[in-house]
C-alpha cells in the first residue's frame, strides 16, 4: 500500500489504491515501494558570526527510487495495469543530491528586530530525473501477452526543481 498519495499514479487518495483494482494486478505486486530510497543521507549545520550573520546549509544524498514495468490490463488497458516484473525491480532512477543554504543578518536597530533573510535553493541545479514513465506495453495481444511497448518506457517525467534563490525580511515586535 503506498499510503495517502498514490505515488504511482500521481494522485492523492487516501483510502484508496488504484493499483490493486482487479484481480490480474496481484500478479508481482510485492515489492519495493515508490518511495523506497535504499539510501539517505542528510547533513545540516549552522553558524553565527559575532556580527549579526548567520548561515545554515541542508544537504541530502539519496538512492534513486524503484521502477516498476506496467503492461495494459485485461480491463480497461493501461488504466487498469498489471506488473510485468516483480514491483520495484526494473531498475532505479538515479543518484539524487540537493543543497539548501540559508544567510541572514540581523540589522541593528532600536525599535524591535530586523533580519534580512537570504535563501538559495537547489544550489548547483542538479535536475536529476526523479519520475520515469513505467507504463512499458501499451496493449494486450488477444493471448493476453503483452504488445505494443511504449516508446518512452523509462523517458523522464519529472525533474528535480531548479535552483532558486528568494530574499525575504523578518520583523519581530
Amino acid at each position: 500500500y503506498t499510503g495517502l498519495y498514490g505515488s504511482d499514479w500521481g494522485i492523492t487518495n487516501p483510502g484508496g489504491n488504484p493499483t490493486y483494482y482487479m484481480p490480474h494486478q496481484a500478479t508481482n505486486s510485492t515489492g519495493y515501494l515508490p518511495n523506497d530510497h535504499t539510501h539517505v543521507f542528510k547533513l545540516s549545520g549552522a553558524w553565527t558570526g559575532t556580527f549579526g550573520l548567520e548561515t545554515g546549509t541542508f544537504i541530502t544524498v539519496e538512492s534513486g527510487a524503484p521502477i516498476n514495468d506496467f503492461a495494459a490490463g485485461p480491463f480497461l488497458g493501461p488504466l487498469v495495469p498489471a506488473f510485468v516484473v516483480q514491483r520495484g525491480t526494473a531498475g532505479r532512477t538515479p543518484w539524487l543530491w540537493n543543497v539548501d543554504i540559508r544567510l541572514s543578518y540581523q540589522l541593528p536597530t532600536t525599535q524591535g528586530q530586523w533580519k534580512v533573510l537570504v535563501d538559495m535553493l537547489h544550489v548547483g541545479n542538479p535536475r536529476q530525473t526523479t519520475v520515469v514513465d513505467e507504463t512499458h506495453y501499451l496493449a494486450i495481444d488477444q493471448d493476453g501477452n503483452p504488445a505494443a511497448p511504449n516508446p518512452n518506457y523509462k523517458q523522464p517525467t519529472a525533474y528535480q526543481p531548479p535552483m532558486a534563490m528568494r530574499l525575504g525580511l523578518e520583523v519581530s515586535f
